[in-house]
């Protein structure tokens, strides 16, 4: 008789630590989604691809053609200044007048010899652009001793 006495006792005690199971991991669920919603985000870059060539009258590097192509990075893409390693390319990016701070960290790439290069243009935080700000582009050459030997600008009016 004293078993069907507690016997309510353990059904509703089952029923308790089910809820409360289900309630704690409802709630780690639902802590994990507002992160990850927080950390999958992708920040806005440029994609510039750099063709160089030997200016035949000089000797030096020059740039033959540069693309510029807006797409997005994710959040764990590395999002830094590059280690320089000369001679290389490098890219200084602004927005809407030469004169402004630079919005974007510094992008380069080692150019052992004449080609094609890409480099991918990250912005600081807080400093990517807006629809219609135009970006400039300071494209830069440079040789072994990382002295400049060539300089180009290139515009993107971002969308």
């Amino acid at each position: 008789m004293e078993n069907a006495q507690n016997e309510p006792k353990t059904i509703k005690y089952r029923i308790a630590k089910t809820l409360t199971v289900l309630l704690v991991l409802s709630l780690i669920i639902g802590v994990l989604a507002y992160s990850q919603r927080e950390t999958l985000r992708s920040y806005p870059a440029l994609k510039v691809s750099v063709s160089t060539a030997i200016n035949e009258s000089t000797g030096f590097p020059t740039v033959t053609n540069a693309t510029i192509e807006q797409t997005e990075v994710p959040f764990y893409y590395r999002r830094a200044d590059s280690i320089p390693k000369f001679p290389e390319i490098t890219i200084e990016a602004k927005a809407n007048a030469m004169m402004s701070e630079p919005i974007a960290y510094r992008s380069g790439v080692f150019r052992p010899e004449e080609g094609n290069y890409t480099l991918m243009v990250t912005f600081y935080d807080g400093k990517e652009p807006k629809v219609n700000d135009t970006i400039i582009l300071a494209i830069r050459l440079s040789d072994f001793r990382g002295s400049v030997v060539k300089k180009t600008t290139a515009f993107h009016l971002w969308k």
